[in-house]
């Protein structure tokens, strides 16, 4: 009589919820492109003009409430609010305090260069804490191949998507061997991860579906978005757009998910209200920044309130830091 394999399938929320919020929300990346190449086609609206009116369908639709929401969970969260009031009532404004400072100071834009990469390293910790909470779900300890395993491939992945662009700003030449090399670093790296999950068969260990799943959905999803990319000339509004979607229907779906479960009737109708006027405010902003984004000026605040956000990010979903967290999803 053969062994049953040993199989771990615990979920997020739900099966349907995870796979289409949490796992393949990659399948709307393709969204921006596929709009802005199949209205182009028609010839009536010019390019530019598409890829900003594309943009700021995004932004106002998905980056800047995803932005917002921040603050839900800092100022209207009574308990996390009071753990930290003081940086939360004040840090917004000092936000845009600095962005005037480098706005009189940084006449090169390097902060504007920079601050890319805080982002991409935002989003990475976003899929750690998934990663993790399949690793938790399905009671599986440690950090171990995984996290080595899945931050050295999206790396080398950010790195190829991003190359061409960096090179290109800074008028640099380069040639397709530097990024067929992290290509097959990727290969290389996804057969010796394929070989660990085979040792683990092995030795009889629960293999962990969803854990697997979100990988896989994920590292791939990013070598497709590569593939595409390098084939078509695209906006950088366009890819801008490409790229963060993933990152940001996981939020959206995440603070639903958050309201649902931490709060009660009252406090739960007070949450849904605060989401329409983070759409609201996200509306204005976005409107502001299309019409005035050929300023500075605008930029830099657009780009500290995405810091302010990267950085509190960091801090407020922390289970191990808010009792209140771990007692919602126990």
């Amino acid at each position: 009589m053969t062994k049953s394999l040993p199989v771990s399938s615990q979920w997020i929320v739900s099966p349907r919820y995870d796979l289409i919020f949490f796992i393949f929300p990659m399948i709307f990346s393709i969204l921006p492109p596929l709009l802005y190449f199949g209205i182009l086609q028609t010839g009536t609206i010019e390019s530019e003009n598409l890829a900003l009116t594309i943009f700021f369908i995004y932004l106002f639709t998905l980056n800047l409430p995803h932005v917002f929401y921040t603050f839900i969970r800092t100022n209207f969260d009574k308990e996390e609010y009071f753990r930290k009031q003081k940086f939360y009532l004040y840090g917004p404004f000092f936000i845009l305090c600095m962005a005037l400072v480098i706005f009189l100071f940084d006449n090169k834009n390097l902060f504007l260069m920079v601050y890319p990469i805080l982002g991409l390293y935002h989003a990475m910790r976003q899929d750690w804490g998934f990663l993790k909470l399949y690793k938790l779900k399905n009671f599986e300890s440690g950090k171990g191949i995984d996290y080595i395993f899945f931050t050295s491939t999206r790396f080398l992945l950010i790195i190829a998507l991003q190359l061409p662009l960096i090179l290109n700003y800074f008028n640099f030449n380069h040639s397709l061997q530097t990024e067929n090399l992290l290509r097959y670093s990727f290969y290389i790296s996804l057969l010796f991860y394929i070989y660990y999950c085979y040792v683990n068969f092995s030795r009889s260990r629960p293999i962990n579906i969803t854990k697997i799943l979100f990988i896989s959905v994920n590292l791939f999803g990013y070598m497709a978005m590569f593939h595409f990319v390098s084939h078509f000339n695209l906006p950088i509004l366009i890819l801008l757009a490409s790229v963060g979607i993933y990152h940001d229907v996981q939020y959206h779906a995440w603070i639903q998910h958050y309201g649902k479960s931490r709060f009660l009737r009252e406090d739960y109708k007070r949450f849904k209200v605060c989401i329409k006027y983070v759409f609201l405010i996200s509306l204005f902003f976005a409107s502001y920044f299309i019409f005035f984004h050929q300023f500075r000026l605008t930029n830099l605040i657009h780009s500290f309130l995405l810091v302010y956000h990267y950085y509190v990010d960091g801090k407020i979903w922390r289970f191990s830091k808010a009792k209140e967290l771990r007692t919602t999803y126990a």
